[in-house]
C-alpha cells in the first residue's frame, strides 16, 4: 500500500518542474519502510501463534495436575481409610483373643468341653489372619500399580517441561529481534528524505514503535504469568513428592505394625496351645491328685498375672495406635488447607480471565470509534474536493468569460487605428485566446484525473472499512485478544495511509496553480 502511494507521489511530482529529482531517496526510503512494516507483520503474527500455543499448553498442564492430584488425594484417602480399617480389626482380634484366651484358662478350670471352643476360635483367628495375608498382598499389588502410574505421570511432566523450556528459549528468540527492529528502525529515523515524505514516515515508525512496545508489555506480562504458574505447579509438585514419601513411610510403617501383630497372634496361639496343654496336665493331675488344690490355685495366680501383663501390653498398643491415628488426622488437615489453596488459585485465575474479558471490551468500543471518526474524515475530504472541484470550474468560467468579453471590445476600440496595426492584435488576442484555451483543456485534465484518483481512494477506503468490519466479526466469534492489538495497530496504519493520499491530491491541485 505505501509503495502505491510512493507512485502516485512520483506521478504527481512529474507535473511540476524539477520535482522529480528530489522525490527519488524519498521513494526509496518509503519502500524500505513499507518492507519493515511488512516484515514487523509477519514477527506480530508468529508471536500470536506462539502465545496461543504456550496458553493452551498452560491451561492443559493445570488440568492435568489437578486431575492428578485429585487422583493421588483420593488414593490416599482410601488407603487411609483402608488401613484404619485394618489396625481396627487387628486390634479387635487381638482382643478378642486375649478374652478367648481369660475365658478359656477359667473355663478348663471348671470343665473339659470349653477347651474345643477355643481350639475352634483359634482356628477362626487364623483364617483371619490368612485372609488379611492376602488382603495385604493385594494391596502391595496395587501399591507397586499406583508406583508405576506416578512414575509415568513424572516422565510425562518432564516431558512438558522440556517443551516448556523449547518454548521459552523460541519466545527469547523472538524478543531479541523485536529489540534488534527497534534499535534498527531508531537507527533509520535519522534518514532525512523530502519534508513531506518525512513526516509520514516518522508518524509510521512511531506507529510501529508503539505497537512494538505493547506487543513486548503483553509478552512480558504472560511470561510472568506463565513463570507465576510453573512456580505454582513446582510447589505442587514438591508436596506432591513429600505426600508419596509420608505416604511410603505409613505404608511402611503399618506392615511392620501388622506384621508385629501377626507375630502377637502367633505367640498367643503358641501360648494358647501351651496353656491348654498345660491345662490338660494339670486336670490329669487333679484327677490323680484331689489333694492338690494349693498348685491350682498358684497356677489360677500365675494365669492371672500372665493376663493382667498381657493386657498392659494391649495398653501399649492401643496407645500407639492412637498416636498414629493423630497424626493422619494432622496429615488430612494438610491436604485439607492444600485444598484450600488450590481453590484461592482458581479464583485469581478466574479473576484474571475476568480482567482480560474487560480489555477486550475496551478494545473493541476503540475499534468502533476509530472506524466511526475515519468515516467521517474521508466524508469530509470528498465534500472538501467537490467544493475545490466546483471553485476551480467557476474560476476557468470566469476566465473565459473575460477572454470573450475582451475579444468583444477589441474591435471596437480598434476601429479608427489603422490596417497595418489591426493584424497584429488579432494575431496577439488570437495567439493569447489559444493560450487560455489550453489551460482550460488542461485545468480540466488535471481535474478530472484527480477526481478519478479520488474516486480511486475512495473505493479504497470503502474496500478497507469492509474488510476491517469483517475482521471484526471474526473476533467477535472467536475472542481473541492479540487479533485486538493487531487489528488495532493496522487500522492505526490504514488511517496513516489514508490521510497521505489527501496530501497527494492537494498536491496535484496546487500544481496548475503555479503554472498560472
Amino acid at each position: 500500500m505505501l509503495k502505491w502511494f510512493s507512485g502516485e507521489e512520483a506521478e504527481s511530482g512529474s507535473v511540476g518542474p524539477g520535482s522529480s529529482p528530489a522525490a527519488a531517496p524519498g521513494e526509496t526510503a518509503v519502500e524500505e519502510m513499507a518492507e519493515r512494516l511488512t516484515h514487523t507483520e509477519r514477527l506480530v503474527a508468529q508471536l500470536k501463534e506462539m502465545i496461543r500455543e504456550k496458553d493452551a499448553a498452560l491451561c492443559s498442564k493445570d488440568d492435568q495436575l489437578k486431575a492428578e492430584k485429585e487422583a493421588s488425594e483420593a488414593k490416599l484417602s482410601k488407603l487411609r481409610l483402608q488401613n484404619k480399617a485394618k489396625v481396627t480389626s487387628l486390634t479387635d482380634s487381638a482382643g478378642g483373643a486375649e478374652e478367648t484366651a481369660g475365658r478359656s484358662g477359667h473355663a478348663h478350670a471348671q470343665q473339659e468341653g470349653a477347651d474345643q471352643a477355643s481350639r475352634g476360635k483359634i482356628v477362626l483367628l487364623k483364617k483371619k489372619v490368612e485372609e488379611l495375608e492376602q488382603q495385604l498382598a493385594q494391596r502391595v499389588e496395587e501399591l507397586d500399580n499406583k508406583r508405576k502410574e506416578v512414575e509415568s505421570q513424572r516422565l510425562r511432566g518432564e516431558e512438558m517441561d522440556a517443551m516448556l523450556i523449547e518454548r521459552d528459549r523460541k519466545l527469547t528468540e523472538k524478543e531479541a529481534y523485536i529489540v534488534h527492529l527497534q534499535t534498527a528502525l531508531s537507527g533509520d529515523q535519522s534518514f532525512t528524505p523530502a519534508p513531506a515524505q518525512t513526516s509520514e514516515a516518522s508518524g509510521a515508525v512511531q506507529e510501529l514503535q508503539l505497537l512494538v512496545q505493547s506487543l513486548t508489555r503483553k509478552v512480558g506480562e504472560s511470561e510472568e504469568r506463565y513463570s507465576l504458574l510453573q512456580e505454582q505447579s513446582e510447589s505442587l509438585k514438591e508436596l506432591l513428592v513429600t505426600e508419596k514419601e509420608q505416604y511410603t513411610r505409613k505404608e511402611i510403617m503399618y506392615k511392620e505394625n501388622i506384621q508385629t501383630f501377626k507375630d502377637i497372634i502367633i505367640q498367643k496361639d503358641n501360648q494358647l496351645m501351651e496353656v491348654s496343654q498345660m491345662h490338660e496336665q494339670e486336670l490329669f493331675k487333679l484327677a490323680a491328685k484331689s489333694d492338690a488344690s494349693a498348685d491350682l490355685e498358684q497356677l489360677l495366680k500365675a494365669l492371672k498375672q500372665k493376663l493382667h501383663e498381657k493386657e498392659e501390653v494391649l495398653l501399649g498398643k492401643t496407645q500407639v495406635i492412637n498416636v498414629l491415628q493423630g497424626e493422619v488426622d494432622g496429615r488430612d488437615q494438610q491436604i485439607k488447607d492444600l485444598m484450600e489453596r488450590l481453590h484461592r488459585l482458581q479464583v485469581e485465575r478466574e479473576s484474571l480471565e475476568a480482567k482480560m474479558e474487560a480489555e477486550k471490551h475496551v478494545m473493541r468500543a476503540q475499534l468502533r470509534d476509530m472506524m466511526e471518526k475515519q468515516r467521517a474524515e474521508i466524508q469530509r475530504l470528498s465534500e472538501q474536493h467537490q467544493a475545490q472541484l466546483a471553485q476551480t470550474q467557476q474560476e476557468l468560467l470566469g476566465q473565459m468569460e473575460e477572454l470573450r468579453r475582451a475579444t468583444v471590445a477589441a474591435p471596437s476600440t480598434s476601429r479608427e487605428a489603422s490596417g497595418s496595426e489591426r493584424a497584429p492584435v488579432d494575431a496577439a488576442s488570437v495567439h493569447r485566446i489559444a493560450e487560455l484555451e489550453a489551460q482550460a483543456k488542461q485545468k480540466t485534465e488535471d481535474a478530472s484525473r484527480s477526481e478519478a484518483k479520488f474516486l480511486k481512494m475512495k473505493a479504497w477506503s470503502k474496500s478497507r472499512i469492509r474488510q476491517l468490519e469483517e475482521e471484526l466479526k471474526k473476533i467477535q466469534a472467536g475472542d481473541a485478544h492479540l487479533d485486538l492489538i493487531s487489528l488495532q495497530s493496522r487500522i492505526t496504519c490504514a488511517g496513516g495511509g489514508e490521510r497521505r493520499k489527501p496530501l497527494q491530491t492537494g498536491a496535484i491541485r496546487r500544481a496548475p496553480s503555479k503554472e498560472r
